[in-house]
């Protein structure tokens, strides 16, 4: 008998066809999606002008019922799309996940009985950055060890002293692809946001990071947080941290991290982390990136690349 729907995967997308077939891949092969009626698809296209359309189409033949398309007439942007990508949704919990992004392939397994133990607000994935080819997406990328930590408090895990975490810490708010949450408490946090807050729905669209600042907007100590730290579920590419200071998506990362230092008692050591936060972006931009810009030109930046690549995958 199948089990009642419980999960959908909101993924906004835009020309990245390529990307996005290796993501749905990574998907419609765990026996999670293939086997039970657990869990649908979503991608939400801006649109894209590449074969993004036929590519979704064709899997939707596969997999009738299980994966929806929604293609807007006319490109409405990045940040609009995540929060559109997420009211498709109509299932108890969602997880929106970037479609340059892919899962490592126990991750509906251990989501689900995630959701299923203590039914939690909000689950958080562990990552790992790395660039690959698409063949290279097998097994034996990331060990299948799950630790699930359970917080009633979050801060509990982030603001404890622990200098080897922060930066995985620090990511929690960045990488759209590690968050899954509970549908009925992000529409209340939503509401929350824009009614007592004085947020209005068009700048809240137009912040790269609005699912993060929702997602904050209304968490009480009370609500249960997992937090997942092994397997690390996600295989980010890592060219998203290569951000400049003269683009919108600085202020609106410092936007963030004023909120949370505004809107929770936090400890000086949690205010240490978010200073690190934007004190590392602010290295990216300005120290980082153009010294990668000279490698790149020298012709070394990619050797050096596929070098470090090399080793991850052995490591594994």
């Amino acid at each position: 008998m199948l089990k009642k729907p419980l999960l959908s995967i909101c993924i906004p997308t835009y020309n990245r066809e390529l990307y996005l077939k290796r993501l749905l891949d990574s998907i419609v092969c765990q026996k999670e999606f293939t086997d039970t009626n657990e869990v649908e698809i979503v991608v939400d296209d801006w649109p894209s002008k590449d074969n993004t359309e036929q590519l979704v189409k064709d899997y939707q033949k596969k997999y009738p019922e299980k994966i929806r398309y929604f293609r807007n007439k006319k490109a409405i942007g990045m940040c609009p799309a995540f929060l559109e990508a997420i009211s498709f949704c109509g299932w108890e919990y969602a997880r929106l996940f970037g479609s340059d992004d892919f899962m490592h392939l126990e991750a509906l397994k251990i989501i689900l009985f995630a959701i299923r133990d203590k039914r939690p607000k909000i689950i958080l994935s562990s990552r790992k950055e790395i660039s690959t080819n698409y063949e290279h997406m097998d097994k034996n990328i990331i060990p299948s060890i799950s630790t699930f930590n359970w917080f009633n408090d979050f801060s509990i895990y982030l603001w404890y002293n622990d200098k080897k975490k922060y930066y995985d810490k620090a990511n929690y708010f960045t990488f759209i692809s590690i968050f899954c949450f509970e549908i009925e408490y992000y529409k209340n946090a939503y509401n929350h946001i824009i009614n007592n807050i004085g947020y209005s729905e068009s700048s809240l669209k137009m912040n790269y990071f609005n699912f993060s600042l929702i997602w904050f907007a209304k968490l009480y100590i009370s609500d249960l947080i997992c937090i997942i730290d092994k397997p690390n579920l996600v295989i980010c590419q890592p060219h998203n941290h290569w951000w400049k200071l003269d683009k919108k998506i600085s202020s609106d990362l410092m936007i963030l991290m004023l909120y949370i230092k505004n809107n929770y008692s936090i400890s000086s050591n949690c205010r240490k982390i978010l200073n690190k936060i934007l004190l590392w972006r602010w290295l990216s931009c300005n120290i980082l990136a153009p010294i990668k810009n000279i490698l790149t030109k020298l012709g070394i930046y990619t050797k050096l690349v596929n070098i470090y690549n090399r080793k991850i995958l052995k490591k594994y």
